[in-house]
């Protein structure tokens, strides 16, 4: 028996097996998760260097040096929007990568660190001069109140324990500090038409799905009040398409095609893509009394 982290139903259906991962959905609010949790042991497997240099078995990344390039209009959009609401001051990202959302940031001002659970990814970050620590979460517990910003983009659905790292996440937010993140969105229509296929379904990195509504619910019991949320698209590179086809299909010729393209002008060709099964959100810690909800459609 186990209780669902939005809405602590203890109903739970069986949905999938993927990669001798359960995947169970809750009765009561649909919010998907694998049982039993990965263990440290099939982490860290998952997080090494294979999943940013394109290992078959990581269901990572094929360049990631080369494709986070492509994310830089995406990344730049985000910080347009969270300066909207609070110019700069210190940020913190969990899940870090090697770095390069917070070299973005520091170019417009702000302060930044940064964790990610991957020692590789740490290394290349601090290589590049960017404060990125190997861990996660726990690390923000002394520095309670501390930060303008933090930051998540494509983790909360890897956190094992959601609702006491977003508590703990909060707590080192200073009053009227933002928590700003991209997940996978469960309840969206593509995710509902592609069901136990859809592409966002990746055990053991993404541990819980969430949708629009039951993300709210986590978020506002903690005392966070969502500003804007959208469902922008991304940019891709087509050898990362490849790659995330053969992640979502499991048809081993679309890897080789991933390989074979990966340092050719075609592999590296970039174009937009939105699916909207991506939900962009923007939170504030005990909200102004002046600013209102925006939900952008």
């Amino acid at each position: 028996m186990f209780t669902c982290v939005v809405c602590h139903g203890t109903t739970h259906r069986p949905y999938h097996t993927k990669k001798n991962f359960d995947i169970f959905v809750c009765d009561d609010c649909d919010t998907l998760r694998i049982h039993p949790l990965p263990t440290k042991e099939q982490l860290d497997r998952a997080y090494g260097a294979g999943y940013f240099t394109g290992d078959a078995a990581c269901d990572g990344y094929m360049d990631y040096e080369f494709e986070k390039e492509v994310t830089r209009r995406t990344f730049e959009e985000h910080l347009d929007q969270i300066e909207k609401h609070q110019p700069p001051g210190e940020l913190f990202e969990v899940g870090a990568a090697t770095g390069y959302f917070l070299s973005l940031a520091r170019e417009r001002g702000w302060r930044v660190a940064g964790v990610d659970y991957s020692s590789y990814a740490a290394a290349r970050a601090e290589e590049n001069g960017l404060p990125v620590q190997v861990g996660g979460v726990e690390t923000l517990a002394p520095h309670e109140s501390r930060y303008d910003v933090i930051a998540l983009f494509d983790v909360i659905e890897h956190l094992l324990y959601p609702e006491e790292e977003l508590a703990q996440m909060v707590r080192a937010l200073k009053p009227g500090g933002l928590l700003v993140f991209a997940t996978p969105d469960r309840s969206s229509m593509f995710a509902r038409l592609t069901g136990r296929f859809w592409h966002a379904i990746v055990p053991p990195q993404h541990v819980f799905l969430f949708g629009s509504k039951t993300i709210d619910q986590l978020l506002q019991r903690h005392g966070l009040t969502v500003l804007e949320k959208s469902w922008p698209g991304k940019w891709f590179t087509v050898q990362y398409l490849f790659r995330v086809l053969y992640t979502w299909l499991g048809w081993r010729p679309l890897y080789v095609i991933a390989q074979r393209i990966a340092d050719t002008r075609l592999g590296r060709l970039s174009f937009p893509l939105n699916l909207r099964d991506t939900m962009f959100v923007v939170a504030r810690k005990r909200p102004l009394a002046n600013e209102e909800n925006t939900v952008v459609p």
